[in-house]
């Protein structure tokens, strides 16, 4: 294949098919022998309009940043160069600007011209690893920095996550004001920490988590002040409970996240309904049990949305009453489109993805994620080939 830079434009090559179990068309946007995914789920990855799409495709052993163009079904090449964190693209609240990470640097790149600025960069002794978090107004972005010494080096799968999370790395959270360059060290800790989020409509208070396998940490959920450094537990977690994927809701009233526990069967064989402010887990014979919970920010009062398959992650839309998931079981590996004020879900397709790793851990997750129509839905698999993007539409 010829070598393409940055600017350069090339047709895609979209392959439609019927899904295996509904019936629903899903069209296949970028080639399964390149591999590819859209960044992180609930970055901003569409354009205002809906008519680009951001994706990471890997070429020639580098991964890089493109704009498809749904419309014309073309891509924009809009990076050429190495060690850029492929998850970590997220457009500005206006569209104009892709903010991403390239080694220890957080770039600013404006589409209109494809030029970059790089507005903070980690500084000696420290490394730059988590997907920031871009605030609502554009203005703040956080992210997470881990000691060097700390960091394990790690292949791209699963391996080394119990090892990282054991040697209690020194980390913690800056907060950058994009106008101005002033940078803020909110929080530090002997901990492994990521996912950094400024609180929409309040860009001081950041969500983070305390990162590694669920049977580990002590407690996921965590907000942070960047005026004062207070931090506040969002959720204390007793054993057998596992909180993962969290998002704060569009206003910024509240954090969802997915909420599992070993829940056991009630007498007769029956399911016992799941109250996650007072249930704990006990030691009978007990199966996977899984909600869409809701924390509010200011009082941390809980509200179960509902009972929901195996997700492993899940996203809502801006007024949070529709949500998409992806169950992660071999017995359910399709898209689910959930109604949250209904507190049904449907089937949407089958992902059919594997979940290996592919030199990161990530590549092949589905990650789906809704186009601002609110009716198609992106989502990444491996059913073809390397990890590709796919789209299709909720029932």
């Amino acid at each position: 294949m010829k070598a393409v830079a940055i600017g350069d434009r090339r047709k895609l090559h979209v392959h439609e098919f019927a899904d295996r179990v509904t019936g629903r068309t899903i069209r296949r946007l970028t080639d399964p022998q390149e591999l590819s995914h859209h960044p992180y789920f609930y970055n901003r990855i569409f354009t205002a309009d809906g008519s680009g799409l951001v994706v990471a495709i890997r070429r020639e052993g580098r991964r890089n940043l493109y704009l498809l163009n749904l419309e014309e079904q073309e891509e924009l090449q809009l990076t050429d160069s190495d060690n850029i964190l492929d998850f970590s693209a997220n457009l500005s609240p206006d569209g104009r600007a892709l903010f991403f990470c390239r080694g220890n640097s957080i770039v600013r790149l404006v589409l209109a011209t494809l030029r970059e600025s790089v507005v903070y960069e980690t500084p000696e002794g420290w490394v730059g690893y988590d997907n920031p978090g871009l605030s609502a107004d554009g203005e703040w972005i956080a992210t997470v920095e881990m000691r060097a010494e700390d960091r394990l080096v790690s292949d791209g799968g699963w391996v080394v996550f119990e090892a990282q999370w054991a040697a209690r790395p020194l980390c913690r959270i800056v907060s950058v004001h994009l106008p101005t360059g002033r940078v803020r060290i909110v929080h530090e800790e002997r901990c492994w920490l990521g996912h950094p989020q400024p609180r929409p409509g309040d860009p001081a208070t950041i969500l983070y988590c305390h990162e590694g396998p669920s049977h580990r940490v002590d407690a996921r959920l965590w907000l942070a002040n960047a005026a004062d450094g207070a931090i506040r537990c969002m959720r204390p977690q007793q054993p057998g409970e596992m909180i993962s994927h969290e998002f704060w809701l569009a206003d910024g009233s509240a954090v969802a996240c997915v909420y599992r526990q070993q829940a056991a069967l009630g007498s007769g064989g029956s399911e016992e309904v799941v109250d996650p402010a007072t249930y704990r887990p006990r030691t009978e014979s007990s199966e996977l049990r899984e909600l869409l919970l809701k924390i509010d920010a200011v009082t941390l009062a809980e509200t179960p949305m509902m009972e929901s398959s195996p997700y492993c992650h899940f996203i809502a839309n801006e007024a949070f009453t529709l949500a998409v998931g992806d169950g992660q079981t071999s017995e359910a590996p399709y898209l689910y489109a959930a109604n949250l004020l209904e507190r049904t879900e449907e089937i949407v397709c089958a992902h059919d993805t594997s979940w290996n790793a592919y030199g990161t851990n990530q590549d092949s997750h589905p990650h789906p994620a809704f186009h601002p129509d609110e009716r198609r839905i992106v989502f990444t698999s491996d059913r073809d080939g390397l990890p590709a993007v796919y789209m299709t539409t909720r029932p």
